[in-house]
């Protein structure tokens, strides 16, 4: 082994990749060059089998030809991005299509490799592939990290199409969401025996069963509870009278900027 690779892959630790390729000569090539970098290799014969073996076992890393029977590789690897984002995915192919190439880049393959291989590439591709997935492994444990100690925002809207465009923001901005449906769901959720931690509720106040005002009245009466901060989130937004809620932080009507959203979202998460 060269003192480059041990410094890359670590001092003792093997790293665990999954080949798949319908041809079984081309598998084993594989296994014995990635070897010597401490890589195992477990053998898949096509993109069907290999998603099996990856949700039963832990796997490093994913090594597959483009064109296999069943489910190809740019299948694999667009099942792949959709449930497994920080798993590195290197394809090889017997062809340099260019469309097969532009749909690796587009669906986030972590390299190309044309065959026939050219072993010492491989190898140096799979050690990069392994770092990039470490580090991003790492990156999104530390953003869940982050959003466990920071709470969730808590959507308060009668309107599941409101609740799902707003949702759909915030989670583009890295934050956790919970939804309720009225005043009353969104008070069961709060008060739920280990109930979530939340950093901010944006609240609708026309909602049946319980309206966004009566909920902002029972929340001031919990000691935990009133010290969240409320955006009131309405089409018909009416004056707050501060010393009633002072929870109450900020209001925006509809249609609101995207920015001006997140921007008051940000602040009021940074001041809880």
């Amino acid at each position: 082994m060269t003192e480059g690779l041990e410094r890359d892959i670590g001092d003792n630790a093997w790293a665990h990749a999954l080949v798949a390729d319908d041809e079984p000569l081309v598998r084993r090539l594989i296994r014995r060059a990635l070897l010597p970098a401490r890589i195992d290799v477990a053998e898949a014969r096509d993109g069907l089998q290999a998603l099996s073996a990856i949700e039963r076992e832990h796997v490093d890393l994913v090594i597959t030809d483009v064109r296999m029977p069943g489910l190809s590789g740019l299948g694999l690897l667009a099942k792949l991005r959709a449930k497994h984002a920080s798993l590195p995915v290197v394809l090889i192919s017997g062809s340099d299509e260019v469309a097969s190439r532009q749909m690796a880049v587009e669906l986030g393959a972590f390299d190309f490799l044309r065959k026939p291989l050219d072993m010492k590439q491989l190898r140096d591709s799979a050690v990069r592939a392994l770092e990039w997935g470490r580090a991003h492994s790492t990156a999104s444990f530390a953003r869940g990290l982050l959003e466990k100690r920071r709470g969730a925002i808590l959507v308060v809207d009668d309107y599941a199409d409101a609740r799902a465009t707003l949702r759909d923001l915030l989670e583009q901005a890295g934050h956790a969401v919970l939804e309720a449906a009225n005043g009353r769901q969104a008070l069961d959720l709060l008060t739920a025996r280990g109930a979530p931690e939340v950093s901010l509720i944006l609240l609708d106040l026309a909602m049946p069963v319980m309206d966004g005002w009566k909920l902002l009245e029972i929340l001031q009466s919990y000691l935990r509870l009133s010290s969240i901060p409320v955006v009131i989130v309405s089409a018909q937004p009416r004056r707050l009278h501060p010393q009633t809620f002072g929870a109450v932080v900020g209001s925006l009507q509809p249609p609101y900027e995207r920015g001006q959203l997140l921007s008051l979202v940000d602040r009021c998460v940074s001041a809880a």
